[in-house]
């Protein structure tokens, strides 16, 4: 008898350990995708707090406070698309459309302010992916009309300086 409850309260421990093992796993899983899957400056602990506080004012108002954020995100340049990226899991559809009219704006001012002709649309992953997959109908046009603004500029771009 003694040894069937041994036993069972091995399986007990065994489980129990089990379990900590499992959740010790995906948290580590998790951190290490989590920390994969994000590109600097937006996950550094040192990173730019303003411009952060910026994409949050970009995807929550559609006033004045938020239109100075995005402008202070243009003039950070592509350096605030990784932040804008971090900004669109939790944004609304209005909030959506706005940070991607952000990273439009972004890239067409770096095409612009690109002399030697080979500017890229560093948005345009970030881009696709939501004209391809975003739940909202608006959001996914918003992104398509930006990805097409990008393929423009970058043609015109690349003409005017052969």
């Amino acid at each position: 008898m003694g040894t069937a409850k041994q036993a069972r309260g091995g399986r007990l421990r065994h489980g129990a350990l089990l379990a900590v093992v499992v959740g010790a796993f995906v948290v580590v899983g998790v951190g290490v995708v989590g920390a994969a899957g994000c590109l600097p400056p937006a996950c550094s602990e040192g990173g730019d707090e303003r411009a952060r506080e910026d994409v949050a004012r970009v995807a929550a108002h559609d006033d004045e406070l938020g239109r100075a954020a995005a402008d202070r995100l243009v003039a950070d340049g592509t350096r605030a698309i990784a932040l804008l990226e971090t900004g669109l899991p939790n944004a609304t559809p209005a909030g959506r459309i706005r940070l991607v009219h952000t990273m439009a704006r972004i890239d067409a001012h770096n095409a612009a302010g690109n002399a030697a002709g080979n500017a890229a649309c560093v948005a345009a992953p970030v881009l696709r992916h939501l004209a391809e997959r975003d739940a909202e109908p608006d959001v996914r046009a918003a992104a398509e009309r930006a990805l097409a603004a990008c393929a423009s500029f970058s043609r015109t771009t690349h003409r005017s300086n052969p």
